[in-house]
């Protein structure tokens, strides 16, 4: 073997590598938690790949900033934190919720 071929065995070895690694931090760590919360009985939105929940929350942000406040009140937690108010709407007020922030966690009460 000639020292091309030693090269491209080992960029294909490295990428294959880092390939591995990406894919296990970025997908197989967040699915494996939320599978371990859910089974807890804690719910939430489902991760997406890469980005968590980041993409609709800003969705949400932005719709409820884009809407002038009806009237004056103190009920500023839709307006505020919309994704949360939100994700507490559609899977309950009684536990633990799970967002996903980026590749990390959190936990809300």
């Amino acid at each position: 073997m000639d020292s091309t071929a030693k090269l491209l065995i080992f960029l294909a070895s490295s990428l294959t590598l880092f390939l591995l690694k990406f894919l296990h931090k970025y997908w197989w760590i967040p699915f494996k938690i939320q599978r371990a919360l859910s089974l807890q009985g804690i719910k939430g939105p489902p991760y997406e790949f890469i980005h968590g929940n980041n993409k609709a929350s800003t969705r949400f942000r932005y719709e409820a900033l884009s809407k002038p406040m009806a009237s004056l009140t103190h009920d500023i937690v839709p307006r505020v934190i919309p994704q949360i108010h939100s994700w507490i709407n559609t899977y309950g007020d009684d536990d633990l919720h799970v967002l996903f922030r980026g590749r990390g966690i959190e936990l809300n009460w």
